[in-house]
């Protein structure tokens, strides 16, 4: 139990059944927050080839979370494998789809299947991510209905239910310029695979309320990204915020010179999660 004004981390538990290396580390929040309290899932970037769940991005979304009361998970999940050829071109030696989208679905599951170690109330969990994990994020809330997707795994008897979500600099659709890192071994499989692959194919109006944060100079993921998701929730009557940042470019955290984030993410958990205030301090 951590004490209470520290944060206490649980270090690389398996999730994923004993054959799976990839594990999940669980940020807890100081004891002066009651239980249970409200969690987030948070998803690395690296391209769906690289970062890992303790890179230092990783560490500053959970760290603050944490310190506002949230139990924060960050998860690492199975990875494309890339190499450079001596031209710089990038080759895949394994395609990591769907598996690592299924992984994140499971962790999930984990979650609210073992809320009560965790001290987490088990309907109220929202996912973040931050590039590549943003758009996994949106996908595993996008198809959190789904028959196709949820059915098999690991924790079947537990729901896939998503509160909330929080996207920095995703990608909506990976069918034009991403089709690499979803390929199959045909033509006509990538097809199939970048469609099922792109939260654009599964966004409907029962997705949950979604927090899009993008930067306008970002060279990696145009701002056309962003602002063609928001274009696409609002059609659809889904709730959600978007913030567009003058002048950034890609893979910012909570806080880039151009503007703290924190004020606006941790306002949209509160609405959808609720607040999870600090016990007030008994008088002697």
């Amino acid at each position: 139990m951590p004490a209470g004004n520290q944060i206490e981390i649980k270090s690389d538990i398996p999730y994923l059944g004993p054959e799976r290396v990839e594990k999940l580390d669980v940020y807890l929040p100081p004891a002066k927050f009651p239980r249970p309290r409200a969690a987030v899932i948070f998803i690395h970037g690296g391209g769906w080839s690289g970062g890992s769940k303790s890179d230092e991005r990783s560490k500053e979304f959970c760290n603050a979370l944490a310190e506002n009361g949230y139990v924060a998970v960050s998860i690492d999940y199975l990875l494309n494998k890339a190499r450079k050829d001596a031209e710089g071109r990038t080759h895949f030696d394994a395609v990591a789809w769907p598996q690592n989208f299924l992984d994140c679905k499971t962790a999930v599951r984990f979650l609210r299947k073992n809320a009560g170690d965790f001290g987490i109330d088990p309907d109220r969990i929202a996912i973040m991510g931050a590039s590549a994990g943003a758009h996994l994020a949106l996908l595993v809330a996008a198809t959190e209905d789904s028959d196709q997707w949820n059915k098999g795994g690991l924790y079947p008897e537990q729901s896939n239910d998503i509160r909330a979500v929080i996207e920095f600099y995703g990608r909506h659709d990976v069918t034009v310029d991403r089709r690499p890192h979803f390929a199959g071994s045909t033509e006509e499989e990538t097809e199939a695979n970048v469609i099922a692959a792109s939260p654009a194919t599964h966004l409907t109006s029962k997705m949950p309320p979604v927090l899009a944060v993008q930067g306008d100079a970002d060279d990696i993921v145009p701002v056309s990204y962003g602002r063609r998701l928001v274009a696409q929730l609002a059609e659809l009557g889904v709730p959600h915020e978007y913030i567009e940042i003058p002048g950034a470019k890609h893979a910012f955290g909570l806080t880039p010179p151009e503007q703290d984030l924190r004020p606006a993410v941790l306002a949209f958990l509160a609405r959808y999660l609720g607040q999870d205030l600090p016990a007030k301090k008994r008088p002697d």
